[in-house]
């Protein structure tokens, strides 16, 4: 007898393969970071202290000292409570922190590009990560905030099919979160605020761009006056001000502008393998800018020959009506 599969059952079992071939990947390249073979490095040890400080109910900024926006010190405390107090709790907050990013990513680039692709471009996403110049012992916000720059990818997708304003709250949203990680994790969400904006412009809509920039900044501000709140009423806002804000200000004022640009092309045209992706990227954006030209320049050519069709059809019947 001959069993053959439908195209569901085949593309499930596709679906599940993908998903299983990344997990074993991702636990591959994170085995090696555990602490049976690896201890924290500086910064992430200090994250970590912070955690197991804020557990015994001291307050970030004003019981101990740190530049870092605060969401980074109550995520490793809950890792903390949760596992308790050993260095493995750090790593399986990593672990399961990267697996649901790897996952949410798999998703994300399935919807936009295919299985095949989702599945190469996740497991060039988790290879990259764990490379030691970057991933350098994991507990980093930048990690952590990878999971809201997916979903903030997975939202502007969302919006754009949609046009729904609820998806520029989310955005919103998002892009404060990551900022309460770090400063300069706010670019994506900053981006898609760029987006929305060029399509209301494009359609003219201006009083619904206006809008638009209202309801992300409410949106993006409702976390952040949360957490602002809190320090309030514990009377160390002042604290939470000079470490976050007053400290990372002088601290950029150091580092020139198109120093630090050059230092970021340096960096991602140089060193392996960060230098083959930004190669690849760049390659795949300018194929993609040609051939949306192409699709244009074609669309109009054709809007012109039919324009072109219709005013001649019209001067014959005005003619044949003679």
């Amino acid at each position: 007898m001959n069993f053959s599969l439908s195209n569901g059952v085949k593309q499930r079992l596709l679906y599940f393969g993908a998903v299983l071939l990344v997990v074993v990947v991702l636990t591959a390249v994170q085995l090696p970071y555990c602490p049976r073979f690896k201890q924290l490095n500086v910064d992430s040890g200090v994250f970590a202290y912070a955690g197991q400080q804020i557990l015994t109910g001291e307050l970030p900024y004003r019981d101990f000292w740190d530049h870092k926006p605060p969401a980074i010190f109550y995520l490793n405390a809950l890792a903390i409570f949760v596992v308790g107090q050993t260095p493995w709790a750090i790593w399986w907050l990593g672990f399961v922190w990267i697996s649901c990013t790897s996952l949410v990513f798999f998703g994300v680039m399935q919807k936009l590009t295919g299985l095949g692709p989702a599945t190469l471009a996740t497991l060039i996403f988790v290879v990259t990560l764990h490379h030691p110049d970057y991933y350098q012992r994991g507990n980093f916000p930048e990690v952590y905030s990878l999971l809201l720059q997916v979903l903030t990818i997975g939202a502007i997708d969302r919006y754009v099919s949609s046009r729904r304003d609820r998806w520029i709250i989310v955005i919103g949203v998002l892009t404060a979160v990551s900022f309460l990680f770090k400063h300069i994790c706010v670019g994506l969400g900053l981006a898609c605020l760029g987006v929305i904006l060029y399509l209301d412009i494009q359609q003219r809509v201006i009083r619904k761009a206006i809008w638009h920039v209202l309801l992300f900044g409410i949106a993006a501000s409702a976390p952040i006056t949360l957490v602002v709140f809190y320090w309030v009423i514990q009377g160390a806002f002042r604290e939470l001000w000079d470490a976050v804000v007053t400290y990372n200000l002088l601290y950029s004022q150091m580092h020139l502008f198109f120093k630090s640009l050059y230092s970021t092309i340096r960096m991602l045209a140089l060193p392996q393998p960060m230098a083959t992706i930004f190669t690849i990227s760049m390659v795949s954006l300018a194929v993609f800018l040609y051939q949306n030209w192409l699709r244009k320049f074609h669309s109009k050519s054709r809007n012109t020959t039919n324009t072109e069709g219709d005013q001649v059809f019209t001067t014959m019947e005005e003619r044949l009506s003679f």
